[in-house]
């Protein structure tokens, strides 16, 4: 759920790790 919500909304999760995520 943390990997999907953070490429839908990476604003709920630290940028600092999901920046990455979100880009991909």
């Amino acid at each position: 759920v943390s990997s999907t919500a953070a490429t839908v909304c990476p604003t709920t999760t630290p940028p600092k790790k999901k920046k990455p995520a979100a880009k991909t």
